[in-house]
């Protein structure tokens, strides 16, 4: 039962809408597969990185680093507010070679790792499971991988049907996405 809930609060979560879904839709529709393949592996990292905090002891780094949870909620604000800025400023125009693929991995790594709504959702989940179970190691590989391959199959679906639907290739959603992730980015900073 305890792995049922662990499993199943995790598709929850990585389904509901926020900065990695948003991250993984805006590079779906205005890039190919194979740039949305690399931000749904760095979003992946992020959370193997998420849970391996989780298991080791958020206290610890608390202990290690005063205002830890802060200094990463303004980080993560701060560069939530950049990507919003620069996919506005994105006309979409012959700007499809600027990046490379290791910045697309980063991207959807960076936007994970400063989300502190996934590491305290990692570090509430992890705190459950170890007083249920003996070995974390199974969910420690387990959710990464699960949450690469939700997002590798959103992004797969997105850019297989963007060419049909015509309001995907508007400018209207990746206007929507930069302003989610400048409100986001300002929230947390108020927030904080």
């Amino acid at each position: 039962m305890t792995i049922l809930i662990a499993i199943t609060s995790h598709l929850l979560a990585v389904i509901s809408p926020g900065p990695d879904t948003a991250i993984v839709l805006k590079t779906a529709l205005n890039k190919d597969n194979s740039e949305v393949r690399l931000v749904a592996y760095g979003i992946g990292v992020g959370i193997f990185f998420h849970c391996l905090f989780a298991t080791i002891g958020l206290e610890l780094i608390e202990k290690l680093i005063p205002n830890f949870l802060f200094y990463i909620s303004i980080t993560g604000g701060i560069y939530f507010i950049y990507i919003g800025i620069m996919s506005l400023l994105d006309t979409g125009e012959g700007r499809s070679t600027e990046s490379t693929g290791g910045s697309y991995f980063k991207i959807g790594l960076l936007v994970n790792l400063l989300n502190t709504k996934a590491l305290m959702f990692f570090v509430a989940l992890f705190a459950y499971l170890k007083t249920q179970v003996d070995q974390l190691f199974f969910f420690i590989m387990y959710f990464p991988i699960a949450t690469c391959g939700w997002f590798l199959l959103l992004g797969f679906l997105i850019t297989s049907i963007k060419g049909d639907m015509n309001f995907l290739n508007s400018n209207i959603l990746n206007y929507i996405f930069s302003l989610f992730f400048i409100c986001a980015g300002i929230f947390i900073l108020l927030t904080s």
